[in-house]
């Protein structure tokens, strides 16, 4: 292990520890998509009850990412990805307030703006993580 990479693995050993949560998010967003397909009174009460372990898991995860070490050890050994690992903070801060918006929402009783505000989370969260795939790909190809 190279000292730098403040304990972190090298190549693919990486890719197990970079992205914490990531398993236990994936079926939790599965749920919420299906639930949301189903408008009914009886899917509310479900997707409702699945919003703060999901909300709960996602804050944990993107803490994860920004104080464990993984955004600032990217940084550190490859400072030219600096903006594309910016750019990811700010979509943790973007989607952290979406998560903020739908709970308000559903204190509320305004179901559509909840349906619509956690599609649109979901979408982005997403994308998200297609480019975090895509920062981890950039980050191994220079790996020795």
């Amino acid at each position: 292990m190279h000292p730098h990479h403040g304990g972190l693995p090298n190549l693919f050993g990486r890719a197990t520890v970079a992205f914490p949560g990531h398993d236990a998010l994936e079926p939790l967003i599965r749920n919420l998509r299906r639930l949301l397909s189903t408008p009914d009174a009886q899917g509310r009460e479900q997707w409702v009850a699945a919003l703060s372990p999901f909300s709960e898991c996602l804050l944990a995860h993107f803490e994860a990412e920004e104080r464990g070490g993984y955004f600032t050890t990217l940084a550190e050994d490859r400072p030219d990805l600096e903006q594309l690992i910016e750019a990811l903070r700010i979509e943790h801060r973007q989607m952290r307030e979406i998560v903020r918006l739908v709970s308000d929402f559903v204190q509320v009783g305004e179901d559509a703006l909840v349906a619509r505000s956690l599609t649109r989370l979901l979408d982005m969260l997403d994308a998200h993580e297609r480019r975090e795939s895509d920062l981890m790909r950039d980050f191994l190809a220079v790996e020795h």
